[in-house]
């Protein structure tokens, strides 16, 4: 489908002059990756210029590898996923300790998509009206941030970091590990914000763990204080895992809801039984 910087340039513009910059979180490991390159690269463009590295990220882990598939086949296996949301600064780690701050005017110049739910097990319970990415879902996500803290904004192909870059963001705890990759590829003191330590491993609001199903598949979930929220986790390690969603808890039910039309699907449940240490 086009998007709103293609068939609707003008309005698109005045829009964006309300938005805050883009953010994409990642891992120190891989921080050292984008930052050789310069690049933040989409799964399909970095196999294409790094086979060998993008196969030693994928194939080891098979949920890994479904989850990459089950975006490319939607159409988005080749798009950087980021957010309006600074997670560093709202204490939540979720998708990876490092934030990147992009500037926003990003989505001027490259196609682009948003989705105010969990894209991965999101899209395929959600109706034509919610999957559309046009003028008003940009419009709602913009000024209403409150709409959905996980909102997926999909910027085609890569983001080069000279062009759009504002700055970094990371806890306390590993300023220490992020401060000599920056200064490894040109990068000042300067260009990173600290925030303090945070205890739990997802938000600050998320404390019970718990094992969750979905598609016949176990994964890790970190439930909010008052058990409304689950926080969903693919763990590979310590140092790398993927976020893939966040969704209302109702019972031992996981639901996605969609803010453009107030729909809601149960995509998964949880386990009784407590899941082992997250991190």
């Amino acid at each position: 489908m086009p998007t709103p910087n293609t068939y609707d340039f003008k309005n698109f513009r005045e829009l964006l002059k309300r938005a805050n910059s883009l953010f994409h979180q990642t891992s120190i490991n891989n921080l050292s990756s984008i930052l050789s390159q310069g690049i933040i690269y989409s799964p399909a463009t970095q196999w294409g210029v790094s086979p060998i590295s993008s196969t030693a990220r994928y194939t080891p882990n098979p949920q890994r590898l479904k989850n990459l598939n089950r975006i490319a086949s939607r159409g988005f296996v080749d798009y950087v996923f980021c957010s309006f949301e600074n997670g560093i600064q709202r204490k939540n780690k979720t998708y990876g300790v490092v934030g990147i701050e992009i500037q926003a005017n990003i989505l001027l110049d490259r196609e682009s998509f948003i989705y105010p739910f969990n894209f991965i097990f999101g899209w395929d319970g959600a109706s034509l009206p919610n999957r559309f990415s046009d003028l008003s879902t940009w419009n709602a996500v913009i000024t209403n941030r409150k709409l959905s803290p996980y909102n997926e904004v999909l910027v085609r192909r890569k983001i080069i970091l000279s062009t759009y870059l504002v700055k970094f963001h990371c806890f306390e705890g590993i300023s220490k590990r992020v401060l000599p990759i920056l200064d490894k590829y040109g990068y000042n003191a300067e260009k990173l914000q600290v925030y303090p330590n945070i205890t739990a491993f997802g938000s600050g609001h998320m404390e019970i763990e718990r094992l969750a199903i979905i598609e016949g598949v176990e994964y890790k979930a970190l439930l909010s204080a008052d058990g409304k929220l689950a926080s969903i986790y693919n763990i590979v390690s310590s140092d790398d895992l993927d976020f893939l969603g966040q969704f209302a808890v109702k019972g031992n039910e996981l639901i996605e809801v969609y803010p453009m039309t107030n729909e809601q699907k149960v995509v998964g449940k949880l386990k009784s039984e407590p899941a082992t240490k997250l991190a």
